[in-house]
């Protein structure tokens, strides 16, 4: 029996030459492109902004994660209705409000997957 770990499936990479990304966040508050050298986006616009698009470009790894979220305050105080456009498996667009607050995706090699949250996603 073996005790050492493993991951599945195993990656060609060694760990120590694995690109990472920052532990900082970026915040959008108008349209624009989700930075993918965070791990986490915040939408932060009043309802009033009303709809804002934003984009997601193609990941710069595979297993890459990228977690996208609505700003705490704005779930109460009402949030703008943001729609993400990228390269999505099974689906088109995302849509982010007061009520469809976060996403986690993980790129695939040749598209994002929704990997949690609650958006909602548009086919």
């Amino acid at each position: 029996m073996s005790t050492t770990a493993s991951t599945w499936p195993p990656s060609p990479i060694p760990p120590y030459a694995r690109q990472t990304q920052s532990p900082l966040t970026q915040t959008l508050t108008d349209t624009g492109a989700v930075s993918l050298t965070t791990n986490t986006t915040i939408l932060d616009a009043a309802a009033a902004d009303d709809a804002i698009a934003i984009s997601l470009a193609d990941g710069s790894y595979e297993g890459q994660l990228k977690t996208i979220r609505v700003d705490e305050t704005r779930i109460t105080d009402g949030s703008a209705t943001w729609t993400l456009s990228g390269t999505f498996a099974n689906f088109t667009t995302i849509t982010f409000d007061a009520t469809s607050i976060n996403a986690i995706l993980q790129w695939g090699g040749t598209a994002w997957f929704l990997a949690g949250g609650q958006p909602t996603v548009n086919p």
